[in-house]
């Protein structure tokens, strides 16, 4: 930025170009008054001077016009420049000041450069008051941001970042002079929300992405789960300079939902799947058997690849002791204690439930009668094994397991399914406990408990 000139440097050189203006009009006078007396013919005046003219009139008259030339520039000066420089000078006060209240001082008199006077101080209370609406709209537009719950961030066309709230900053566990001229994609990495696959980090200004939600992962390790709406910005042209992203942080709202709905499959004692969820998963088995069977019956399927699963129900053979004796806190801790060591003996794809009091269920998925009687057998010998302890007693708890099988030939419905296990292992209890008895329908103690409950 060059340099400002001296308003006094002007004011001279001004009154310079004028002096010179002046010495070249008094010389050109001179050079007439030459050429009039060494050559008259040449300029014409033979009968001008033949008429007495004397050369001290002219020479006179010469003079007189030199002195109010000079009277002029001396009253230009003082009129003209003298008040223009203040004016100036004024000017330059106003604008090294900084102060939107500072104004030029007003001159005297009605000419023009009172009216610019005038015209420049109405500017600066113009400007003064455009300022102090775009400072006030400005504040509003911040302290609106500052109260907004959710993270905005704004970012030009390289996604360098521009602005960003309070929310931001701690959303994203960085200040905002920390980021400043740096790229959004770089404060954190973004992955799907079950974390299992990384998400390209040009999402976060893509107002296009059919993704809502994603896991955020910042620099310091922590994890939420953000919500995110973007925006492009445009200026008066349509064209796009900058994306604004608001990012809202469903990390607790998510963990609760995720909470209502273990707590609504689950077993809040136990942490074991519960009745409903049991009985969904044992469904989902059926019609899954019933649609293989259906393919076989068009020979597509062989005999050998067909679907089996088989569904075990326990209940325990000393639990109400262990109640009437200690407690209910007592038997609750039996409950949970023996929760765990059946989780140990169950596969990954097998959905174990407490269908509540004393009563688990298993489903085994994929598992024909013949592999189950092994798993379930196991699981008795854990149960039998067992030994509870409580208040330096120690109770030894059998169960009674009836297993059910869940094959292509038995168009069962969910309720046979479930009363086949159920008989089975009332049979189990009815011939002493803590032994497994198979569901058979040609059995005969199974077949008198069904009449009994058909009766009841």
């Amino acid at each position: 930025m060059s340099p400002k000139p001296s308003l006094e440097i002007n004011r001279i050189g001004l009154r310079l170009k004028l002096l010179l203006v002046v010495v070249l009009a008094m010389l050109m006078m001179w050079a007439m008054l030459a050429l009039f007396l060494v050559s008259p013919d040449w300029l014409g005046l033979n009968d001008f001077k033949s008429s007495g003219f004397k050369f001290n009139s002219l020479l006179l008259a010469a003079l007189i016009t030199a002195l109010l030339v000079a009277l002029l520039v001396w009253l230009f000066d003082a009129v003209f420049l003298l008040r223009l420089e203040r004016l100036s000078a004024d000017v330059a006060r106003v604008a090294d000041a900084g102060d939107r209240s500072s104004r030029v001082k007003t001159l005297s008199g009605m000419d023009e450069l009172t009216g610019l006077a005038h015209g420049i101080n109405s500017m600066l209370t113009s400007l003064e008051e455009a300022q102090y609406a775009l400072q006030l709209e400005k504040d509003r537009a911040q302290l609106t941001l500052e109260s907004i719950a959710d993270a905005v961030i704004t970012s030009n066309k390289q996604g360098q970042v521009l602005s960003m709230n309070a929310v931001a900053e701690r959303l994203c566990g960085i200040e905002f002079n920390q980021v400043s001229d740096k790229r959004l994609d770089a404060l954190f990495q973004l992955k799907t929300e079950d974390k299992q696959a990384d998400v390209d980090s040009a999402w976060l200004t893509d107002p296009y992405s059919p993704l809502d939600e994603v896991s955020m992962m910042r620099a310091d390790g922590l994890a939420f789960i953000i919500r995110k709406f973007a925006s492009p910005l445009y200026d008066r042209d349509g064209q796009t300079f900058g994306i604004v992203t608001v990012l809202h942080d469903v990390t607790l709202l998510r963990n609760l939902s995720n909470q209502l709905t273990f707590q609504a499959k689950h077993d809040a004692l136990t942490g074991l799947m519960n009745r409903y969820e049991f009985d969904q998963k044992v469904q989902l088995a059926i019609d899954e058997v019933r649609q293989i069977d259906e393919v076989h019956q068009f020979g597509e399927v062989h005999q050998s690849t067909r679907t089996k699963h088989c569904i075990a129900y326990l209940d325990l053979d000393q639990f109400k002791l262990v109640n009437d004796s200690c407690g209910h806190l007592a038997g609750d801790m039996l409950l949970q204690q023996l929760a765990g060591h059946l989780k140990t003996k169950v596969r990954s794809s097998d959905a174990l439930a407490r269908l509540g009091g004393d009563e688990f269920a298993l489903l085994l998925v994929g598992c024909d009668l013949a592999k189950a009687e092994q798993i379930v057998s196991d699981i008795l010998s854990t149960v039998s094994e067992y030994r509870f302890s409580f208040d330096d007693k120690v109770f030894k708890v059998g169960a009674s397991i009836g297993l059910a099988e869940i094959a292509p030939t038995h168009s069962a419905t969910l309720g046979e399914v479930l009363a086949a296990a159920d008989a089975a292992c009332y049979a189990a209890k009815e011939q002493g406990g803590n032994r497994l008895q198979v569901y058979r329908a040609d059995d005969e103690q199974i077949h008198q408990h069904n009449n009994q409950l058909e009766w009841v």
